[in-house]
């Protein structure tokens, strides 16, 4: 979480094997929280992956046809972070 990158809410010594970590930061996607829970073996789930799931079941639902994951994670890269994608 910008200007504070190197902070987390959680300590890491408090990870455990079995625990999941769910963090709502987007920007960046992998906040030390979310790369603490990976080293400590715990499932982990990031702001955009828990919004690009939520968004695919919508169009789903909506359009009666399966989105693609691939694709909706990818948009939602590129509508977080325009600059590094720009042409």
């Amino acid at each position: 979480m910008f200007p504070n990158m190197n902070e987390t809410p959680f300590p890491a010594e408090a990870m455990q094997e079995g625990m999941v970590v769910f963090d709502t930061i987007y920007n960046p996607q992998n906040t030390l929280l979310i790369k603490q829970a990976k080293a400590a073996v715990a499932g982990s789930c990031t702001a955009a992956t828990c919004s690009s799931s939520k968004r695919r079941c919508s169009a789903n639902t909506f359009t009666g046809r399966t989105a693609d994951k691939t694709v909706m994670a990818e948009a939602l890269r590129r509508a977080i972070n325009p600059a590094k994608y720009a042409d």
